[in-house]
């Protein structure tokens, strides 16, 4: 559906400006004698950002986790995570099949040094 899409689009380039505003408001910092000095609100904004990438959110997850109160939406929260834990094992699926396939054709390259490359052979070369 058209309206859908575009709702989305909008709501996504929503999150990322206000990321980005958030973003510019903990850059900013107060310079004091040229030292930035950040305030605890902006360093643990910084932290929950860094770690919620490092979980493998996307900065519109990021935007919604951090828009979500940490004391009454604890199982929209979980909602979001458990979402993402389900697409990262989808990817080391993924990730986990290109290894072994990957490590076969290693092996049969290795065995056989007369003829094709398995490995290039495989990729259609």
């Amino acid at each position: 559906d058209m309206s859908a899409a575009s709702t989305r689009r909008t709501s996504m380039n929503q999150t990322k400006t206000d990321l980005h505003s958030q973003n510019d408001s903990i850059r900013s910092g107060s310079a004091l004698e040229g030292v930035r000095r950040y305030g605890g609100e902006d360093v643990r904004r910084l932290r929950f950002i860094k770690q919620a990438q490092a979980a493998g959110f996307t900065l519109e997850e990021i935007g919604q986790l951090l828009a979500l109160d940490a004391g009454h939406n604890r199982s929209a929260a979980r909602e979001l995570a458990k979402k993402k834990l389900e697409q990262l094992d989808a990817r080391i699926g993924e990730l986990n099949r290109a290894r072994e396939a990957l490590r076969k054709l290693v092996s049969e390259c290795a065995e056989d040094k007369t003829g094709p490359c398995p490995i290039l052979a495989s990729f259609g070369v």
